[in-house]
């Protein structure tokens, strides 16, 4: 696993012109938390080197939506992990 996150759970690496950042929907994703520190620096370092590396690809464990009925109120808009993590992907996105 890339040495710059926390092991197999938060990393990010680049593979030629595409930044894949993976984090983990397991773990504590609250705004002061460890990961979301790093997540926040993470994608600004990828956003400001777009010159060189355009595409950035986000995954996590869990879905961000999801229409399964089963966990509907988990995996829809307002939902936690969304919350936390939506404005995050909008602000790299612009």
């Amino acid at each position: 696993m890339p040495k710059n996150g926390h092991g197999n759970f938060w990393w990010s690496t680049d593979v030629g012109n595409v930044h894949i950042t993976s984090f983990s929907s397991e773990h504590d994703y609250t705004e002061e938390s460890e990961q979301m520190a790093w997540l926040r620096a993470d994608l600004a370092a990828a956003d400001a080197n777009r010159q060189q590396v355009p595409w950035l690809v986000v995954s996590c464990h869990r879905p961000l939506l999801s229409a399964d009925e089963g966990s509907y109120g988990s995996h829809s808009p307002g939902a936690a992990l969304l919350a936390a993590i939506e404005p995050l992907l909008f602000r790299t996105a612009a």
